[in-house]
């Protein structure tokens, strides 16, 4: 259930994430305690905040990072965000009372049967609701009336920032630039030259491996293993129903590896022989050698996100089970000495020798290229005059290729997005190759309206947080301050 609340809540959550990069020095450290009124920790704008009011905002924003990360915020990095997300939320709250802006209890119960994580299809679930109020928020030690707290200030939060951020305007040839760039259709010529390979090993090579590794030594070592408990919930993969209830039940068994502080329980062992699961022991795993295995590559993928503060995987899905991993121990990592470096570094100095070599060549083919383009030859005419092979690429709209999941592609994406039409690119490498690329024509985009819509909602989000990071830089220079000696 905590993955999935995750997953769902991210989209109205933006409230609760809202990250604005301030300066951890301006408050210093932070250990809570009990919250007592009337002790005053800092001001807003002149006015005192005492301890409660920080402490309870402080809860809140715990909430918020439970909801949208799916566990509870632990270590130094997942406490100082809390602490952020708490800070803003009491400058943006303050905000909202000076714009006397209030929610009634009629849009509160609006937003919370609103709420993604308790919809099904787009319509509320009392189930899933009544198992999040008497369920997960008991186990976090949460009321049901902090969370409508968190929720009507989140909706004040999101009024004043609405008030903030009036006014924005988009230029709307930005918006024609960017269609036409990132969403209309283009069509490519394009030519490949392979690297020059420096193939023999060129005399007097360890003087130059030498101080390279000097300069790397700490960064060259050998490769972290990790070792794992793990427990599995087998399905059949020819049904969907059998999946879902092997995810279902590794989820719920997450749960119970918090304690009731929402701390991960010390003995992952005993937990899962009381639920009758039986542990394996993985490892030691590398995170890149396991390739043979799927179940094993998956796990150790997401086992390698964890960390000694947060141990517990969410529910892995393998080919036939979901897997819940806790992360045992961890090794490796030892500095390695020249000689267990020296042909990993030999590799990566030739390749770039050779890669140098072929960028040199290639910047020299595509000047004689774009000199004979200027004598009315095409493209394909000048390139193959230099002896260049061109392939042809009639489609393709950048904005479905940088949201492929292959990096080359999102890479090559890129390099078109920035040519103007009839350009040929400057030499790009992918692979083992260097590519020169050539913009023939760009078509509009599909479905213009609605993609222009898309590029306006971008924008308006993009210039939103701009003017909320000067607003709080601008508070944050005037009497506003959270004073360090809680």
């Amino acid at each position: 259930m905590i993955e999935w609340i995750r997953h769902a809540s991210k989209p109205v959550l933006w409230i609760i994430v809202l990250v604005v990069v301030v300066s951890f020095a301006f408050w210093g450290d932070f250990t809570p305690t009990a919250p007592v009124t009337g002790v005053i920790v800092g001001r807003i704008e002149g006015r005192p905040l005492d301890q409660k009011t920080f402490l309870t905002s402080l809860r809140e924003a715990e909430l918020g990072y439970f909801l949208s990360e799916g566990r509870v915020a632990q270590g130094a990095e997942a406490e100082r965000t809390v602490r952020d997300r708490a800070w803003h939320r009491l400058l943006l709250l303050n905000e909202a009372d000076r714009l006397r802006i209030n929610v009634s209890s009629e849009e509160l119960e609006k937003s919370i049967l609103q709420f993604p994580p308790f919809l099904t299809e787009g319509n509320f679930n009392p189930v899933i609701f009544n198992n999040f109020r008497q369920g997960l928020l008991p186990s976090l030690g949460i009321s049901y009336r902090d969370f409508e707290q968190m929720m009507r200030n989140d909706l004040r939060i999101q009024r004043a920032i609405e008030v903030l951020t009036t006014g924005i305007f988009i230029d709307e040839k930005t918006v024609e630039e960017q269609l036409s760039r990132n969403y209309g259709i283009c069509s490519l010529e394009l030519v490949e030259i392979p690297l020059d390979v420096v193939e023999q090993e060129p005399e007097g090579l360890d003087d130059i491996l030498r101080p390279i590794y000097e300069s790397r030594k700490e960064q060259l070592l050998s490769p972290e293993t990790r070792i794992f408990e793990v427990v599995r919930f087998t399905f059949d993969p020819e049904d969907p129903l059998s999946r879902l209830d092997a995810r279902d039940k590794a989820v719920n068994f997450s749960i119970t590896l918090l304690d009731d502080a929402g701390k991960p329980v010390p003995d992952f062992a005993t937990v899962a022989q009381n639920a009758n699961l039986v542990v394996e022991h993985l490892g030691p795993l590398k995170l890149n050698d396991q390739d043979s295995d799927e179940d094993l590559a998956a796990i150790a993928q997401a086992g390698f996100n964890l960390t000694k503060e947060s141990p517990d995987s969410n529910a892995i899905e393998g080919k036939t089970a979901f897997f819940i991993a806790r992360l045992k121990e961890t090794g490796g990592r030892e500095q390695l000495t020249y000689e267990q470096s020296r042909e990993q570094l030999k590799v990566e100095h030739l390749r770039q020798q050779s890669l140098s070599r072929t960028f040199i060549k290639a910047r020299e083919l595509r000047e004689k290229i774009v000199a004979t383009m200027s004598e009315g030859k095409s493209f394909r005419e000048a390139a193959e005059a230099q002896g260049l092979q061109v392939n042809d690429l009639p489609r393709l709209v950048v904005s479905e290729a940088m949201d492929s999941a292959d990096i080359t592609q999102i890479r090559f994406a890129n390099s078109v997005s920035f040519l103007s039409l009839g350009e040929v690119s400057q030499p790009q490498p992918f692979d083992d190759k260097v590519k020169l690329i050539y913009l023939k024509d760009r078509k509009p985009a599909e479905e213009p309206e609605s993609v222009r819509a898309s590029i306006r909602e971008k924008l308006y989000r993009q210039a939103r947080d701009q003017v909320l990071s000067e607003w709080l830089a601008s508070t944050l220079r005037g009497d506003t301050r959270l004073d360090i000696n809680l």
